[in-house]
């Protein structure tokens, strides 16, 4: 008799051993997927750094007028386009009483935008003022735009230097005394209809007194005192943030560029604040 099960045990093997070959074959892709890596974290890179504009200085202001006063002397009415220095914020420093005080009995000097140095009448403390010139009611450029209500005009003394200290004291020349040069660098501070009135000085000067300790005898410190201005440049509404005027092709252009104030100090001259003024 014939043993079937013996010729159908190779088969059954086969079968089985391909089942076993093909679970294996769907097992595989499943573990390989188990091992591929995470995705890397999506890197985002970090935002530029806001670059502004460094802050405006004396020498900053000389420049600039000079090249308004080039444009001006050559009849270019025509803006060459936007100014570089409108909406940029400014400190200027205007170094004063660099001759030392003036005596208690002298006149006033007439120099309004010009800050100051005097002796009290007790010679016991100094006053340090500066009061600025209307240029509503007269301005060194001519005509103002009419939407500013008030402009107190401040000059740049000795634009022929940069440094933010008195000049260096020198013998002077043998021969005729020689005048001093008018000023030709101001700063309009301009007041819309619409600003706060609360930073408007009204003719009233911003005011310091340096007074003597004790019994001590009050020295005047040989470098002087300084005005410190900070703010922001507004510009006329042309774009431009100075107008000049001449009185002839051989006299020097006063050149004003309009500004508004954030601040107004009095200082040593090593920079130490005395007293400071936030008009706004």
């Amino acid at each position: 008799m014939v043993d079937r099960n013996v010729n159908a045990r190779p088969a059954f093997v086969a079968l089985a051993l391909g089942a076993i070959l093909a679970l294996n074959a769907c097992d595989r892709p499943a573990e390989k997927a188990q091992n591929v890596p995470p995705p890397a974290p999506q890197v985002v890179p970090a935002p530029l750094p806001t670059l502004t504009a460094p802050t405006l200085g004396r020498l900053d202001f000389i420049q600039a007028k000079a090249r308004a006063a080039d444009r001006q002397s050559a009849g270019l009415t025509t803006p060459a386009g936007p100014d570089a220095l409108v909406g940029r914020s400014f400190s200027i420093v205007l170094p004063f009483g660099c001759s030392g005080p003036l005596p208690a009995e002298a006149p006033a000097s007439g120099r309004p935008g010009r800050p100051e140095a005097r002796w009290a009448a007790d010679g016991r403390a100094i006053t340090l003022s500066l009061t600025a010139a209307d240029w509503v009611a007269a301005s060194p450029v001519g005509d103002m735009p009419e939407a500013w209500e008030a402009i107190d005009g401040v000059w740049i003394e000795r634009p022929w230097i940069t440094q933010d200290s008195c000049p260096v004291r020198s013998e002077p020349v043998a021969g005729p005394a020689s005048l001093p040069e008018p000023p030709s660098v101001g700063l309009a501070v301009v007041f819309g209809a619409e600003d706060s009135r609360l930073g408007r000085r009204n003719g009233r000067p911003y005011l310091h007194t340096v007074r003597a300790e004790g019994e001590a005898i009050l020295i005047p410190p040989p470098a002087g005192w300084r005005v410190r201005l900070e703010g922001r440049v507004v510009g006329y509404p042309d774009g431009q943030a100075f107008h000049c005027r001449s009185g002839g092709i051989d006299t020097r252009p006063v050149c004003v560029a309009a500004v508004q104030l954030d601040r107004v100090a009095f200082e040593d001259a090593a920079g130490v604040i005395l007293s400071e003024w936030r008009p706004g």
